[in-house]
């Protein structure tokens, strides 16, 4: 069996993402399992500018795939699991981890923050666009839009790519190299002007 070395050209790799994904409750394995290797796998897989593209389907508690360490706690509290908020109540804005955690992030100036396409609705539900310049995807405009951000066109459609200080986004996945590229550029500039700070 021939095996290929990749690791010379991993190198150029300038971003990394791990995306660890829980199951709904109510969904079957299988149901889940077969969606993601068979519907979102290809389209994930044909984005461009990616080096792999890798799906890990494992239960690490069912079947012993993994050892087990003594005093390591092998189960995901519903509460813990970042998509959904348990205790939903009207009129409180919501608190699923997910939420809590970008509202935080886009209160740190020197945090720089990326969103591409439908990504803007979870902004939306963190309520921090008001008065923010952004793009995203056509048929969201009117959720952002009412979340209080002015998005920007270019020529009578929502712009590529759109930088307001700490927010970098795009308005769909056709143009992730161009985003990533803009992404890494801010990433860099801002790390930058925080060494020429620290060092005068």
């Amino acid at each position: 069996m021939r095996t290929a070395n990749y690791a010379q050209r991993d190198q150029a790799a300038q971003v990394v993402f791990y995306v660890p994904l829980w199951k709904r409750k109510g969904i079957s394995l299988e149901l889940f399992d077969d969606y993601w290797r068979n519907v979102h796998g290809p389209v994930c897989a044909r984005l461009p500018g990616q080096y792999q593209y890798w799906q890990l389907h494992v239960a690490h508690n069912e079947g012993g795939v993994w050892p087990t360490i003594d005093g390591i706690d092998y189960t995901t509290p519903q509460e813990d699991r970042l998509r959904y908020e348990v205790n939903v109540r009207k009129g409180q804005p919501s608190q699923a981890p997910a939420v809590v955690f970008i509202r935080q992030a886009m209160e740190e100036p020197n945090v720089k923050i990326g969103v591409i396409c439908h990504g803007l609705w979870l902004l939306c539900a963190a309520d921090v666009l008001d008065n923010r310049r952004v793009t995203c995807a056509h048929n969201i405009l009117v959720d952002v839009e009412n979340a209080g951000a002015d998005i920007i066109y270019e020529n009578d459609i929502a712009a590529d790519i759109v930088i307001d200080e700490n927010l970098v986004t795009g308005r769909h996945p056709d143009l992730v190299n161009k985003f990533m590229e803009t992404l890494v550029r801010e990433v860099e500039n801002k790390q930058r002007s925080l060494h020429a700070a620290m060092t005068v």
